[in-house]
């Protein structure tokens, strides 16, 4: 089973995660934003343009929980320092809004042991990186992300 980790969990992330818990055969490890659990859990529930998730979400112990799954929430804006390859992560979809909109968190060829990068066309986003996942976290519509983000 692809394990997929999202780094920034702004209005797009949060659409790929509702997403990618809603797809069969895929496991999200993580998710890395500055903002704290607590914070994202509520923007998770009331999301003012998709309206309240249908699924029940909280925070504990520096991690989100969506319908009793756990998902680790790292905050550290340095992607490169994160630990994907140790949680086994196949796939990163790059979703961050402002610093690394130009490239910055995408500069290094070392991604710590991930296959894939989606979000961009960065240098080193990967030859057979998901193009349909590139495009959720790149400014498409949800209704694209959605299709795109279920064929990976």
């Amino acid at each position: 089973m692809p394990t997929v980790a999202i780094n920034g969990l702004g209005r797009i992330g949060r659409a790929a995660l509702k997403i990618l818990l809603d797809s069969e055969g895929l496991e999200v490890a993580a998710v890395n934003d500055i903002a704290a659990a607590d914070n994202l859990a509520y923007l998770l529930r009331y999301d003012t343009v998709y309206g309240r998730y249908h699924r029940q979400v909280s925070a504990e112990d520096g991690a989100l929980v969506v319908d009793d799954r756990r998902i680790p929430v790292f905050a550290e804006r340095d992607p490169s320092a994160l630990p994907w390859g140790d949680l086994g992560v196949d796939l990163v979809l790059e979703c961050p809004k402002g610093r690394f909109d130009q490239g910055v968190g995408r500069q290094r060829p070392d991604r710590n042991g991930i296959r894939d990068v989606g979000g961009g066309s960065g240098p080193w986003s990967s030859p057979r990186s998901f193009r349909t996942a590139s495009a959720a976290c790149s400014g498409s519509t949800p209704q694209n992300t959605m299709t795109s983000v279920a064929t990976i």
